[in-house]
């Protein structure tokens, strides 16, 4: 399948325009998609032919919203439904919005999630991963909406479990007979009972590790066409500081397998990641993992 997508790119994304080909008599389907999807592109911006083109050059598969090549191809497939290359171009993006939407649900991004599939299904009603997809993003919406549950009735649960009881009413115990007092010891026996001072420890304490701020918003990074065309998977271990306004600078790849492929969109994604406010700034890693899809 992945030979036949590398081909389908040849096509549709080297020199001449893959819109201007000739096309067939067999239009392609109209499909509906919900609201989270639809992202209309003003026809003010030109050809979007050479948008579509421009934002493939610079791996813009789908974001930003309404300026990316999958936007630009659907705004074009609206203008010609029989172009061959038009439809051509859609189902070689169609693997990897697959992809892009199962990432954005493995991390927890249902909004990000639904936008996605909504354009794959406006790309492709049928594709057979649809209905897997739909599964999985159920399952999230429940996931959260429990969690969502629990957050609320645990601190009732363990507010109600450490409640002290109501005071009783009870009859006053007898007061106990006063014994007589010891007599009373010497200073200097008193003094040499008592435990000998403790000197300072010399030995210098273990510095605390930084607390890392909760992460508020994650951002997936775009699968590479080049590494998606030849079934490429691999890893990127990213290390960035978080800032005290929860923003993320200093962004680099530190190690990744194989090397070079996936290190500019894992830093490129690192550095739209947003955390909780601290009080300072925090140093730390993460590693992005880049698996094809059934992998």
């Amino acid at each position: 399948m992945l030979v036949v997508l590398a081909a389908s790119v040849c096509v549709t994304g080297c020199g001449s325009d893959p819109m201007e080909g000739a096309s067939s008599n067999r239009a392609a389907t109209p499909t509906a998609a919900s609201d989270v999807g639809e992202q209309p592109v003003d026809p003010a911006r030109g050809d979007f032919g050479a948008l579509a083109r421009k934002a493939m050059a610079e791996s813009r598969i789908h974001s930003p919203v309404g300026d990316s090549a999958v936007d630009y191809y659907l705004a074009l497939r609206g203008q010609r439904p029989d172009d061959a290359g038009v439809a051509a171009a859609l189902a070689e993006l169609s693997p990897y919005m697959v992809i892009a939407t199962e990432q954005a649900i493995g991390q927890g991004d249902v909004y990000e999630a639904e936008r996605l599939l909504a354009l794959l299904l406006r790309m492709d009603a049928e594709v057979p991963a649809a209905p897997r997809l739909r599964e999985a993003l159920q399952a999230l919406h429940q996931a959260r909406q429990t969690g969502m549950a629990r957050s609320v009735e645990e601190p009732v649960a363990v507010a109600v479990a450490t409640a002290s009881p109501a005071p009783s009413v009870a009859t006053p115990a007898p007061a106990p007979e006063i014994a007589a007092a010891p007599a009373m010891e010497p200073a200097a026996a008193t003094m040499a009972k008592l435990p000998p001072p403790k000197t300072p420890s010399t030995t210098p304490s273990k510095p605390t590790a930084p607390v890392i701020p909760q992460l508020l918003r994650d951002v997936a990074p775009e699968y590479p066409l080049h590494a998606l065309r030849r079934g490429i998977e691999g890893r990127v271990r990213v290390a960035f500081t978080i800032e005290a306004d929860g923003s993320v600078s200093a962004a680099r790849a530190v190690a990744s397998a194989p090397q070079g492929v996936f290190d500019e969109v894992a830093v490129a994604a690192a550095r739209r990641w947003r955390f909780e406010p601290g009080a300072a700034a925090v140093s730390t890693s993460r590693e992005l993992n880049f698996n094809l899809p059934g992998s």
